[in-house]
């Protein structure tokens, strides 16, 4: 038994930790559908929001940890842009419709445990983990108005005249990727917050809102 211990902890040695950078494109969304808003006061104010995605990037360092042959726990730290574009189509017609474009930027952890398979000229992952997020900065931009407004991190009040959000968040990610043997890789991750990023105190004008990503990454891992 400690012979098999001793050979165990010398092949996770031999196989040393690499060090990489990867960046790609993004698709973001969040994970409310749409929804139809009623305004018994005042009916020409009644409206269909619908959310679309939008399109960004991130980039950073990922590093991979070997745990056994075919485990291998892959860290990233990363520079991400979410958001998202809700349309407001007006029941009215003589009310203009118009688009909310949300903007977020955030440093982000994902923490993958990948299962790694040989194959012919490199070797395929498949993994999941946790994610923990930093927002650094939100706006809003509102087709109405000419400039942006600020999103402000601190709990939502009825009193606010500004659009609150929570800075930090949590989640989920799912990634399978193709490393080359040169140690070029590519990756395609899904991540899926738990956290509500805006906390407006009226759920009807603003609902549950995760973040919500589809990115694909183009890296190298260095020797």
């Amino acid at each position: 038994m400690i012979i098999l211990s001793g050979l165990f902890v010398s092949s996770i040695s031999a196989q040393k930790t690499r060090i990489g950078i990867l960046a790609g494109p993004v698709m973001t969304t969040n994970n409310s559908s749409s929804r139809t808003v009623t305004n018994p006061s005042n009916p020409s104010k009644d409206h269909n929001n619908t959310i679309n995605s939008t399109f960004s990037f991130f980039g950073g360092m990922v590093a991979s940890v070997p745990i056994s042959r075919n485990i291998i726990f892959r860290p990233q730290l990363q520079y991400i842009a979410k958001g998202w574009v809700t349309h407001h189509d007006f029941v009215d017609a003589s009310v203009s419709d118009y688009d909310t474009k949300l903007v977020s930027n955030w440093i982000e952890l994902p923490l993958n445990f990948v299962y790694n398979v040989p194959a012919k000229n490199g070797r395929f992952f498949f993994g999941l983990g946790p994610y923990v997020s930093y927002a650094l900065s939100a706006k809003i931009h509102d087709d109405r108005e000419s400039g942006d407004r600020k999103i402000e991190f601190k709990k939502g009040d009825v009193t606010d005249s500004v659009p609150t959000a929570n800075r930090f968040d949590i989640g989920a990610n799912l990634i399978a990727a193709y490393e080359f043997r040169n140690g070029f890789f590519i990756s395609l991750n899904y991540s899926h917050g738990f956290v509500d990023f805006r906390n407006d105190t009226d759920d009807n004008l603003q609902p549950e809102n995760k973040n919500i990503v589809v990115g694909l990454g183009i890296g190298y891992m260095f020797k």
